[in-house]
């Protein structure tokens, strides 16, 4: 049985390896500027080759800042963290901002939200779906679940993160439980080195790890170091997805 520590080790470690963490090798835009809705990628970032465009820009509720964020999971769906408004019913006619790999802005609208149990996942359907170039993010598939019970704080799963300002963020995944997704600064000295504190405003920005150079979606944050289990809650996200024929895009361990 692989371990998913080293596929996932691997997939981070092999391309921060000899690098500094800076603005260059750890940001995802090279011109941001939400005022004037321009948004140019940088391709110089060590993730590059990884398809992030699941990952919205800015909401109109707060003004397309950057505050508050969300993750694409089908062409139609996102999800994002009930915390920030509250009442899922709230998301409904706000606008989200994506940017495709040629920097194109394209804009979408919330049609309905659902919020999944009492908890802090919001599932939000749009108006209309976003073009193939805007890429959802993958889940994991069944074979992932025997390898969590084997994470734990001195065993961790090495993952990726982003926040409001675009920072790529290395961190180390303690727990996968129905409870949450835990995580913390890595111990090994060079993940830490790409490691920055959340902080307010990153609320539904999203955490996962790469396996070979696809993002597999685990949660949205909650807390600064915490965030609901998205994979304890497959079957009632793909419920609601059904209703436009669509479903969540699982990956396998193995790639």
């Amino acid at each position: 049985m692989p371990s998913i520590q080293g596929i996932c080790g691997q997939a981070i470690m092999s391309r921060i390896a000899g690098k500094i963490c800076s603005p260059t090798s750890a940001n995802l835009w090279r011109k941001y500027k939400p005022a004037n809705n321009i948004y140019i990628r940088n391709t110089a970032n060590v993730f590059n080759d990884v398809d992030l465009t699941c990952f919205p820009v800015g909401c109109s509720i707060w003004g397309f800042s950057g505050f508050g964020g969300a993750a694409l999971i089908s062409r139609w769906h996102m999800l994002s963290a009930n915390h920030l408004v509250g009442k899922a019913k709230k998301w409904i006619g706000s606008s989200w901002r994506f940017v495709n790999k040629a920097n194109k802005v394209i804009t979408r609208t919330v049609a309905s939200a659902t919020r999944i149990d009492t908890g802090d996942i919001d599932v939000l359907t749009f108006d209309n779906p976003l073009p193939i170039g805007i890429k959802p993010a993958y889940v994991p598939a069944a074979d992932w679940f025997p390898l969590f019970g084997n994470i734990s704080p001195l065993y961790p799963v090495p993952g990726l993160g982003t926040d409001q300002f675009g920072n790529l963020i290395c961190l180390d995944i303690t727990y996968i439980i129905a409870a949450g997704t835990f995580f913390m600064q890595s111990n090994n000295p060079m993940r830490a080195g790409w490691y920055k504190q959340l902080s307010a405003g990153d609320s539904g920005y999203s955490g996962g790890v790469i396996v070979g150079n696809k993002f597999v979606l685990l949660t949205q944050w909650e807390t600064p170091s915490s965030g609901p289990s998205d994979v304890a809650h497959i079957d009632e996200i793909n419920a609601i997805m059904a209703k436009k024929s669509v479903a969540l895009t699982r990956l396998s361990i193995n790639g």
